[in-house]
């Protein structure tokens, strides 16, 4: 008998999840959300089947008769935060609410499973990630956009928010490698910041780190989005070229 080739081997989501066996009642579900939690818990990069098995009672084996590889799982693990955002009322008519909502979403999902802001290598196509990109795209129907521009401007929002969203989880990384908050890091460097500044060299430098005018992270969010959506709206109106 040949081996089935990765070409001919069917996705993810249409293989079929084989019935619970009475001694070890695992089912799809039940792994993609334990799955989850364990990554919650000690991140993507310390996550196994074997540890997964571990904590659901099973036999590592017994999870790949459900999931054939770890790669696919984490398809699924991917999928489902992305079926928990709520898309009821949109389309709202309002393209740029929704899109504020759907960005909202994403991000307050990327910052409570932080390993799910993994480098992408290939779209998304679960069945929720197609719902998604499929109400998104609905946002701008009262548009005059070419179904091209639509897809762009909701991939800018998306890639705006993973970076946002990286950059805030690269502080908290930094904060537990160097066991330093951010503010204590930043009195450790205080003499040498002064020292440099005061040779009048960086004035510019010296005025922002003079400035008081502490901006939040979820101020910096939304004032980055805002600006995302004034480009876009200008894209709408024609005051802006298409991209490219």
């Amino acid at each position: 008998m040949t081996e089935q080739n990765d070409e001919q081997a069917p996705v993810v989501w249409d293989q079929p999840d084989p019935p619970a066996r009475p001694y070890v009642p695992l089912d799809r579900a039940r792994i993609v959300a334990a799955a989850i939690k364990l990554a919650d818990e000690q991140g993507l990069e310390a996550f196994t089947m074997r540890k997964l098995a571990a904590v659901l009672g099973a036999s590592p084996m017994s999870l790949y008769r459900h999931v054939a590889r770890k790669e696919d799982l984490i398809d699924l693990m991917l999928d489902h935060i992305v079926g928990t955002y709520d898309l009821s009322g949109i389309p709202s008519g309002d393209w740029r609410a929704d899109l504020v909502t759907l960005a909202r979403q994403q991000r307050a999902a990327a910052l409570h499973h932080p390993w799910s802001i993994i480098p992408v290598v290939r779209p998304a196509l679960g069945p929720n990630a197609i719902a998604h990109l499929e109400t998104a795209l609905s946002v701008f129907d009262a548009t005059p956009l070419p179904v091209a521009w639509k897809a762009w401007a909701t991939n800018l929002v998306e890639t705006y928010v993973r970076g946002s969203v990286e950059a805030e989880l690269a502080d908290a990384a930094a904060e537990r490698s160097s066991g330093m908050t951010t503010e204590q890091w930043q009195r450790t460097m205080q003499p040498y910041l002064e020292r440099l500044l005061a040779t009048g060299r960086y004035p510019r430098v010296k005025a922002f780190f003079d400035d008081e005018n502490e901006i939040t992270r979820d101020e910096a969010f939304e004032r980055g989005l805002t600006t995302i959506l004034d480009g876009i709206a200008g894209l709408i109106s024609g005051s802006t070229a298409p991209p490219g």
